[in-house]
């Protein structure tokens, strides 16, 4: 799958990984030293807060409501934060720094998962 913005139709990433149980949700990206290299987004959810203790790297954050709409981005979250918690987020998109700006990616953009070119259905 891959993470598109509707509004400026830029991918922002070609393979997107899932944390969607509660193990998964605990780790993240957490004692990683770079950005994984096997997705380049990494959909939270449900989440409406993240952080980003134990990591040595900044990141992108956005957080979507249900339909993927875009409730709030947070541009180079550096090592040590702890967001806010956003109001009516359904999930976080985590990414690799520079992807939200590279993107044009805003409060109010709508997102979506699209299946990648040449990619076999299971």
């Amino acid at each position: 799958m891959s993470l598109l913005n509707v509004q400026t139709d830029t991918v922002l990433a070609d393979k997107v990984g899932f944390a969607d149980t509660f193990l998964k949700r605990l780790r993240g990206l957490m004692f990683s030293s770079t950005f994984p290299r096997e997705y380049g987004a990494l959909v939270i959810s449900p989440c409406n807060v993240v952080h980003t203790m134990f990591m040595n790297y900044p990141i992108d954050v956005v957080f979507v409501d249900k339909k993927w709409n875009v409730l709030h981005c947070f541009v180079m979250m550096t090592p040590g934060k702890l967001s806010p918690m956003v109001k009516g987020a359904y999930a976080a998109v985590e990414l690799p720094v520079g992807t939200l700006v590279r993107s044009q990616t805003k409060t109010g953009d709508a997102l979506t998962l699209v299946k990648r070119k040449g990619a076999v259905s299971s």
